[in-house]
């Protein structure tokens, strides 16, 4: 409704602005309560840059290239994890718990400065101008748009004036109804937004953005254990979904949307099988714990001793099961000390002040030989640690191909000038309430029914789909 009444550009303006000021509070946070109104501030910027946006591109662009425009808006969101990605790695080098995250936060109010800066030249949309009596101020636009070919800004001009006169006849018929009942009482603009909030809902539930958000906690669980590293992996497979994004741009128009979508829909059903049968693979790799060794170097009489958190601990058959729990982790002898036992390994508590450290046992801080050991809360040493990260990188690619860019695109053209901007709203509402729903529950989700079955879940939605 907002676009609407005060415009697209206005509203897109004001979001660039909500996400420069949520930035540099974030970055300058002294607390955890400056900190959550910062992350409000971009959570609201977000929800109308990604609601306004399409529909801008839709309404602004050529006819002809609507459907590669908003597909490159697609793009440059993924482009933007990568740089994203990039600059948590390179800044991740200075001092990450005191200086580098704020760093990170802040560096995110730049490219919204540029954007401010370049949306104070371009104009408001033909289509809103003209709806809005700025019949004048139209032209113009549209010759910038066309360089002056009268014929094409004759058929934009006309498609306007033909959705205004079916608007003011819907208008006599039904009087200032409220637009999301006249959406309801429309039955093909009400099967359109049934249709484009389905698309927004199944994109999420292939579990795009659990990746993209824990894509660092996927590759350790994978075996990676240098965060760094992580990273910089993350960053590589960032660069793998802009790249993918690419592909359709010249196939969205030859193929149409629908193929797109059911082939993108079937490559993603086949990784996401894929990627549980991995996790199994991992499982059945990960080292597993002798049960006689569970109890070496605790003291079991000790009054300070968290008998039923060990006993959780205890009950774990591998190192995989155990850092799949919060709250234990897996003590294993580092590589390089030949001289101890080379089979030793134990499932511990997390020390939650340090969680590089076990409560308990020889990885405990401050241990004499607790060098002699590692302790990890994330990771464990498999044969597979490639395979779950080369599945990722075929799942962004086939997502990309049209689960990726065509809900947006569909959202963006497919209802009329009177319902576009609620219809658009509620679609995208769908896709971030979804989106929620599944980023919250990743991490609890794959400690009650491990990550395999997570992954299997998000492959039945899709098939279902």
């Amino acid at each position: 409704k907002s676009s609407d009444k005060f415009g697209r550009r206005k509203v897109i303006i004001s979001a660039t602005v909500f996400f420069i000021v949520g930035a540099i509070i974030c970055g300058v946070a002294f607390g955890r309560w400056t900190l959550l109104i910062g992350r409000i501030l971009l959570g609201i910027a977000i929800g109308f840059a990604s609601m306004v946006v399409p529909v801008y591109i839709s309404e602004g662009a050529p006819a002809r290239i609507r459907g590669k425009l908003v597909t490159i808006y697609q793009f440059m969101v993924a482009f933007g994890f990568t740089v994203a990605n990039a600059v948590a790695a390179w800044f991740a080098h200075y001092d990450p718990v005191n200086i580098g995250w704020r760093l990170m936060f802040a560096f995110a109010a730049v490219p919204a400065l540029i954007q401010l800066i370049g949306f104070l030249f371009l104009p408001e949309t033909p289509r809103y101008l003209i709806n809005h009596g700025h019949e004048k101020e139209a032209q113009e636009v549209l010759h910038r748009l066309y360089d002056d070919d009268k014929e094409w800004i004759a058929y934009e001009m006309g498609e306007v004036a033909r959705e205004m006169r079916r608007e003011a006849i819907l208008r006599q018929e039904n009087g200032d109804e409220f637009v999301l009942r006249r959406v309801l009482r429309t039955a093909h603009v009400r099967k359109a937004l049934a249709l484009g909030c389905a698309l927004q809902m199944f994109q999420q539930l292939a579990g795009i953005n659990t990746i993209l958000y824990y894509t660092s906690s996927i590759i350790r669980s994978a075996g990676v254990h240098d965060k760094i590293t992580t990273i910089w992996i993350s960053c590589g497979i960032s660069t793998v979904q802009a790249v993918g994004t690419i592909l359709p741009l010249n196939l969205i128009e030859r193929l149409g949307r629908r193929t797109l979508v059911l082939s993108s829909l079937i490559g993603v059903v086949i990784t996401l099988c894929m990627m549980g049968g991995a996790f199994i693979l991992i499982n059945y790799d990960s080292t597993k714990i002798n049960p006689a060794q569970a109890y070496i170097g605790i003291d079991m009489n000790s009054t300070s001793t968290n008998k039923e958190l060990l006993d959780l601990c205890f009950g774990f058959r591998n190192c995989d099961d155990c850092v799949t729990s919060e709250h234990c982790g897996y003590c294993s002898l580092r590589e390089e000390s030949s001289s101890l036992p080379t089979t030793f390994g134990q499932c511990l508590p997390v020390n939650s002040e340090n969680t590089q450290h076990s409560l308990y046992g020889y990885c405990k801080d401050g241990m004499n030989n607790a060098t002699a050991y590692l302790f990890t809360d994330t990771s464990c040493k498999t044969r597979f640690t490639v395979l779950p990260i080369v599945i990722m990188i075929l799942y962004i690619s086939v997502y990309s191909l049209g689960m990726g860019p065509i809900p947006w695109v569909f959202n963006a053209e497919v209802y009329p000038i009177w319902a576009r901007g609620t219809c658009v709203a509620l679609s995208t509402f769908t896709n971030w309430t979804f989106n929620l729903l599944m980023s919250l529950t990743y991490l609890s989700l794959s400690q009650a029914i491990t990550k395999t079955w997570f992954w299997r879940s998000s492959h039945f939605f899709q098939s279902f789909f």
